[in-house]
């Protein structure tokens, strides 16, 4: 099932990455997914990949070594093995993630990003291979129970995400965007704000 689920994403990607040229980028952030040109004699394209750095299991950096892992990563990882290129992974908050795949500045971005009509307007997404949904989360006491008791309460939200959004068109809850929900939940865990996250 995962090697089917593998090359069903990765013949989606490679059409995908043949319009998109080739880029040789540096950047300090930079993780290069493998390397060499397969004794082809040709230059192995290299592809910059706008991701998150503090996603969860999807994408992070390893405290201990700096490299990203993480679900998102190790896919694509598999993908660039499997079709013969290279990848760069360049992180930044998410937000400014989409602001970069609507400008071309990257080849790919890969952050658990969510399927919307909005986003197929500027993104060319592969078949979706991870239904997340959205979910509300509180503190033990709170006397919230569903999203319908939200309204006029604090609630935490990642930044630029389809529950910042969510919480936009369908409730009158006191939005907290954070560039990092890591922070949210932190947050919240630690009981400085009385809120929820979503």
């Amino acid at each position: 099932m995962k090697k089917f689920m593998l090359l069903l994403i990765a013949a989606f990607m490679i059409s995908v990455l043949a319009a998109c040229g080739t880029s040789e980028s540096e950047g300090s952030n930079g993780d290069s997914g493998n390397s060499g040109d397969g004794g082809s004699g040709e230059e192995t394209p290299t592809y910059t990949v706008a991701t998150d750095a503090n996603f969860k299991p999807f994408e992070y950096k390893n405290p201990d070594t700096g490299e990203m892992v993480g679900f998102d990563i190790e896919l694509l990882r598999a993908i660039a093995e499997d079709q013969g290129f290279k990848v760069e992974f360049q992180t930044m908050q998410f937000d400014g993630l989409l602001a970069s795949m609507r400008s071309g500045k990257h080849d790919i971005g890969i952050a658990g990003i969510s399927i919307t009509e909005e986003r197929k307007e500027f993104i060319d997404f592969s078949d979706s291979y991870y239904d997340s949904g959205l979910i509300l989360a509180v503190p033990q006491d709170s006397d919230i129970e569903s999203i319908e008791d939200v309204s006029g309460k604090n609630v935490g939200a990642r930044q630029g995400s389809t529950s910042e959004s969510y919480l936009q068109d369908n409730t009158d809850a006191e939005i907290t965007a954070y560039p990092e929900i890591v922070t949210a939940y932190m947050n919240l865990e630690r009981g400085r704000f009385r809120r929820g996250v979503i």
